[in-house]
This record gives structure tokens, sequence and C-alpha cells, in this order.
């Protein structure tokens, strides 16, 4: 109790100040009387902690909030009201009382500017050290945090080190060049209700582990020294920050060792006491000096998923009281549209007892790079709405949302954004009410339920598309000729199995246990998931199969951009949100075409029936027809894999490895998307 009551004075003043700001320019912009909107905060009050009272009728509005937190989300929850209600008050009686505890955004974007994923350097994250100099002096800062606030965002972790497959180091002390900026970036943070974390990982940053030739074990001095002295640094220089993002030591993009570790100081240990002693000694420096810690235990690799199982269930009811363990809210890598949900989630449910579950996080990507980079329309909302009513039966109290790009408001990436916002506060909330709710604010309203009906029926069609009975075709969403394979096509990203020809597609008991065994049962029995679960040779029937599938991917885009097609009529004039739409439907059901033309040929080449004759034949029919394709299917790219899978069917010698015939994206060319 004393904590909360610290962290609420050291925000009401500066919090309700802002909250009131916010108020008084909207209704200016609005042409709204501020008057007549009344706010009262109470700290005696039976509202929740975070939570508000928003009554309402066409002469005004009353908002009762517990605390300044509660008064911001209040008032933002009341513009959206008025706006809904045609910029005007209207009747409202409604009780905001927040779900889930932390509610963090997690930005993947590095704050000194360099992005982690080449070429798309373009459309980096918003939160850069410039704007942490300048927020009120730059316009997309002061748009996040604003959506941020409506979302109801308590805490944003920022990064400079990310991807142990695309740094030179794990850099403890990489904040340092910025600690002036961080300094005061998080005393600002402090007006919209925010926490700011730091985000690292639990091994030692290279240079040492070079010069130490140490691993991560927690239970070595020197490492426990390391990192005692860097966690003491952090907050003696930064003491505003609240705590730290850890990736975990547990292997994959996370960069630990405890599973391979053999020191003198862990040998004979099992391997969730390796992981208890990490998580026990960032905790507890954290905690020295009223910090928390957030573990995330993802690996980013399928096949060591039953290591983020077997730590998440021997964590549970043992987590220290200041630390959240955390992983993804699917399968793999945020793969929503066919993947299963987390295999935490089934056996948590089947253990029935919750209580002890409250320091759990789940995690979700607000930004669409696996569903295509954002040229791809999937809206989640329908998936994430299970996920989000699995977590409350879980008794999971904690949500992250990660973020790299800030798409323009009416952009169908931010109805993502404003699902996950409402789903954090009521995770019961229905998807298609919130995805008019979100339309109603961006669109007109005779537009809105065509907007609902298109967006719901995108995730559908992209799971048709992107995926093949469940294996996902190509890389990060994309069914593109990546610049490596021409197999990569149907490579699952991270499916072992070699797609030589003649050979062997799918996955052969990727399960295994990871899952409870009553939910495996029942993925094994969805035909969604055939390939996800089994490894089959191509054949006629299979090539049927996963044709039929692409088909109907092809029949609801062309559905989705002829019902959009015909909502033109309903606008007025010239609406960019509609322009936009219409323009990534319009590719999308020509790149669905295409992705049906790469798949055919592929599983023909793997039957052995594919001819040199027939490849021509399809770049006669596709290329140069002028038809609008995102990059992802654009005719370079389909002409380079035709090229190559020629080479490949006249000389099946040819290695398969990246000889530069296949372009990479031009800086242009992301930025266009």
């Amino acid at each position: 109790m004393r904590e909360n009551q610290f962290r609420e004075e050291s925000y009401m003043e500066v919090t309700e100040v802002r909250a009131r700001a916010e108020w008084s320019r909207f209704c200016s912009e609005k042409k709204l009387d501020e008057k007549k909107a009344e706010f009262i905060v109470d700290n005696k009050s039976c509202l929740a902690e975070e939570g508000c009272h928003i009554r309402g009728t066409q002469s005004g509005a009353v908002i009762e909030a517990k605390t300044s937190r509660g008064l911001l989300y209040g008032v933002f929850r009341l513009m959206e009201h008025c706006r809904l209600s045609g910029n005007q008050f209207g009747e409202v009686d409604d009780i905001i009382a927040p779900y889930s505890d932390l509610r963090m955004l997690w930005s993947w974007g590095r704050i000194d500017g360099n992005y982690r994923h080449a070429p798309f350097s373009g459309l980096r994250s918003m939160i850069n050290v410039e704007a942490m100099r300048d927020p009120e002096g730059t316009p997309e800062m002061m748009r996040f945090l604003r959506h941020a606030a409506s979302m109801g965002v308590n805490a944003l972790a920022i990064t400079h080190e990310l991807h142990h497959l695309e740094i030179e180091q794990y850099d403890q002390h990489g904040f340092r060049p910025y600690y002036e900026e961080i300094r005061s970036f998080s005393q600002y943070l402090k007006q919209w209700g925010i926490d700011l974390y730091l985000y690292t990982a639990a091994a030692p940053e290279r240079e040492w582990r070079m010069l130490t030739g140490k691993g991560d074990c927690a239970f070595d001095p020197e490492v426990r020294a390391f990192t005692v002295d860097f966690i003491d640094e952090i907050s003696s220089e930064l003491p505003e920050v609240k705590g730290l993002v850890v990736a975990g030591g547990l292997g994959g993009y996370a960069g630990g060792h405890l599973y391979d570790c053999s020191c003198e100081y862990c040998r004979g240990k099992a391997m969730a006491e390796r992981v208890q002693e990490q998580v026990t000694l960032f905790s507890s420096a954290l905690a020295a000096h009223g910090k928390k810690l957030v573990y995330t235990v993802t690996t980013d690799y399928p096949f060591t998923m039953d290591r983020e199982v077997e730590v998440v269930l021997d964590q549970v009811g043992a987590i220290p009281e200041n630390t959240v363990l955390s992983f993804k809210d699917c399968f793999h890598d945020f793969e929503e549209l066919r993947y299963p949900e987390h295999p935490v989630f089934s056996h948590l449910l089947e253990q029935g007892e919750v209580l002890g579950n409250r320091n759990l996080a789940v995690e979700y990507q607000l930004f669409p790079e696996m569903r295509g980079k954002g040229s791809i329309l999937s809206n989640i909302a329908e998936k994430w709405g299970d996920i989000f009513r699995m977590s409350e039966k879980c008794g999971i109290r904690n949500v992250i949302g990660i973020i790299e790009t800030h798409p323009a408001d009416e952009h169908p990436s931010m109805a993502d954004w404003y699902c996950f916002g409402r789903f954090a506060m009521e995770p019961e909330a229905s998807p298609c009410t919130l995805l008019q709710n979100w339309g109603s604010l961006n669109f007109p309203a005779e537009t809105v339920e065509t907007l609902c009906e298109v967006l719901l029926k995108s995730n559908r069609a992209a799971g048709d598309i992107l995926y093949a009975a469940g294996v996902q075709c190509g890389i990060h969403g994309m069914i593109i000729p990546f610049p490596r394979f021409t197999c990569d096509i149907m490579n699952d990203t991270w499916c072992g199995i070699p797609k030589k020809p003649h050979g062997y597609i799918g996955n052969s008991d990727r399960l295994g246990d990871v899952y409870s065994e009553t939910r495996r049962k029942e993925l094994l029995s969805d035909p969604r998931l055939y390939l996800f679960d089994y490894m089959v040779k191509v054949d006629g029937e299979l090539k049927r199969m996963l044709l039929t599938e692409k088909e109907e991917g092809i029949r609801l885009y062309e559905e989705i951009y002829e019902a959009w097609k015909k909502a033109g009529s309903l606008f007025s004039g010239e609406h960019e949100g509609y322009k936009r739409l219409l323009s990534m439907m319009e590719r999308n059901k020509n790149d669905a075409r295409r992705f049906a033309v790469y798949l055919e040929v592929f599983l023909d080449w793997q039957m052995g029936v594919c001819s040199v004759q027939q490849i021509e034949k399809l770049r006669r029919e596709h290329v140069g027809t002028g038809a609008i394709c995102s990059i992802h299917t654009c005719d370079a790219l389909l002409d380079a894999f035709l090229t190559r899978l020629a080479r490949l069917v006249e000389d099946p010698s040819v290695q398969q490895i990246n000889d530069g015939i296949l372009p990479l994206y031009t800086r242009e060319q992301a930025e266009s998307l």
C-alpha cells in the first residue's frame, strides 16, 4: 500500500493537470464548452485504483476518479463518447475498472535511430532520442502519447539493443550516452501516468563475456557482481525509471545459455533452478532500489517452447512480488493468423488454480510485421479477443503491446491498437463492437458496418493466403521468394525439413508435449493445422487441398475489395483512410492470385512435374500485366522467383544459396508501404 501511495503522489498533480489540459484542447478543437464537464478526484472513492465513473447527458458530464490516472483515462474516454455523439455531449454512464494491472507498450525501435530490420529502416518507431528531448515539439510523439492515454497505457519500455542475431553485443551500458534524455523523458511521462522501463538482456554484454570468458550463470559470483553493478548504476543515474524489461536466459533471441551452461557453479542444478536464480538475481537487485522486473521467457524458437512452458509452470506461485514473467500470445513470433495460442495457456487452464498467476503477462504485437509489414490487410481483433478471455480465465493480469511503427489514425493497423487497449481494460469486450467503435471514430457512420465486416473477413483471408494448412508460406507473414532459397516459399520459418524436389513438407510431431494432452488432441483434429502437425509427401491430393485453401483466400479478398469499393459512394469527399484501404485491398486481391501461383508451381516442382515451359507460361501470364501488387509479389520478385526455379528445373544441382538473383527491397519501396 505504501508503494502505491508513493507512486500516486508522484504522479497526481502533473497527471491531473495534463488531463485537464487535454480536455481543454479537445473542447477548443470541437467547439465544446469545457466548463460543462466536472472532474472529481477522490482517493477515498470505492472506484478501482486507476478507474473512473463517467456520467453524462446532453447538457454536460461528470468524471469521478480515485486517482489522477483514472481521471486521465476518463477524460480520453469522454472525448471518445463525444466524438461518437457527433462532437457533442450525450447520454453516457460508463464505469472504467481496468482488468490488467500492467498495461505496457514496449518499443522495439532503437532509441538511437537504428532500426533492427533492414530494409525497413524508414518505418522505425517515433520513440527516439530526438523526440525524447522535445516531446511537446514532436507531433508524432504527442499523437502517440494521446493514443497511449486513450488505451489506458501505464508503462512504456524503450530499447537500445534487441536481437542477438542482429546486433554486435548485448550492452547493458548502452543507455549511458542517453542518460540525460532518458531522465527528462521519464519525468515528462509522469504527465501521462506512464512509468518508464528500459529493455536489456540477462546475458551480460559481449565485451565483458569475451574479457572474462564467463556466460550468464547467475550462480557465478562474477556474473552476479556484474548484474548488481549495472543495475546499481542505472538506478542511481535514472532514479525515475520504474524498472527493467529483461530477455531471459532460455536461449533464442534472449541470447542466454542457461540450458547449455556447465560451469562449476551450476553443474548438477536443474534448468528450473538456474532460471529461478537468474530471476531472483535481477528482481532482488532491482527491489533494493524500489524498482520492478519484467522477465520475458520467450525463446523465439518453436522447438524450444518446452523451456518456456517449463519455466512458467515452475515459477507460478513463486514469482517475486516486484516481478512479472511474460510470454508471447501465440505459438511462435506473433503468427496469430493460423498458429494456435501459446501452450502455457492450456496447462494453466487445466491446473484450475489462478491465484498465483497475477504476476504473469502476455505479449501482443501491435505492428503487423508477421502479417506482411502492414501491406496485407489482416485484422486480429477476434483472435485477440479469444486470447484475452483465455488470459482472464487463467488469472493473468498484465499485458504488453510490442510496437515499432505508428500508422495514421485511420490506418487499419490502428484498429489493433484500439482493440488492444480496450481488451486490456475489458477482456470480455466484443471484438465486433470494438471494431465498430474504431470505425465510427475514423470513418463516416454510413460506412462502419461494411468496414467492420471487411476487417473481420480479412483475418480469415490472410490466414488462407499466408499459410498452407497451418504451415507458414515464407518469412514473417510474407509469401515471397526471399533472398535465400527458392524452397523458403514454404519454409514455415523454423521448419527444419529440407524442401528439396520430391521431398516432404510440413512438420513431424511438432506439438510434442508442449501443449496439454487435451489441447493437443483438439489441435490435431483441426484441418487448418494439418501440415503444422504432420510431415507428408507432396502429391496431387495435397496439392488440391492447399490450392482450395488459396482459392478461398482469393475469393474473400475479392469480396472485401468489391464491398469496400462499393462503399465509396457513401463518402461525400476525399477521405485518405478510404483511399488507403481501397489501395491495400486492390493489391491484396492481386497478391492473393500470385501467392497461389507461387504455391502451385512450388508444389509441382516438389512432385517432379514442373517444366521450364510451364514456368515460362506463368511468366507471360503474370509478369508485365500491369497488375497493382504489393512489393511482396511485384513483377521483379515474381520474375526472379521464376528465373531461379527454371534454373533448378534445368539443373537440380544448382546450389540453393543467396546468389544475388533475388533483389532486396530498396528504401523507397519500404517507405511506400
